[in-house]
């Protein structure tokens, strides 16, 4: 299902300032403890990387027009960058299961 952005998609929440803060404290607690385990800091989140893929993206004519919206409304190709990674934001063992992540920046 397609729910378009207005202004009404998202509302702030009575104590949403509360908990971005709560938030914000936890991430800089968990950095610091990092940063004293490892002697220097690593990401918050997604913090092992496991490989950077470089790509090419290609965005295709006739799209629907719910979909061909910003980079997605003409067709044109786009270099990429890709990281790998694990969801945790310390460092573990690859023999630990464990989530991971994907991230990917376009270029253009």
């Amino acid at each position: 299902m397609f729910i378009p952005y207005t202004e009404t998609t998202e509302t702030l929440q009575p104590d949403e300032e509360r908990i971005v803060r709560d938030i914000v404290s936890h991430m800089a607690a968990a950095q610091a403890r990092n940063a004293e385990r490892h002697r220097h800091a690593h990401r918050d989140a997604h913090a092992k990387s496991h490989a950077v893929l470089k790509g090419r993206m290609a965005v295709h004519d006739g799209l629907v027009p719910e979909l061909a919206q910003g980079i997605f409304a003409a067709p044109r190709e786009y270099e990429v960058v890709a990281r790998l990674s694990s969801a945790p934001g310390d460092i573990h063992s690859d023999s630990i299961p464990e989530p991971r992540g994907f991230a990917i920046k376009i270029i253009g």
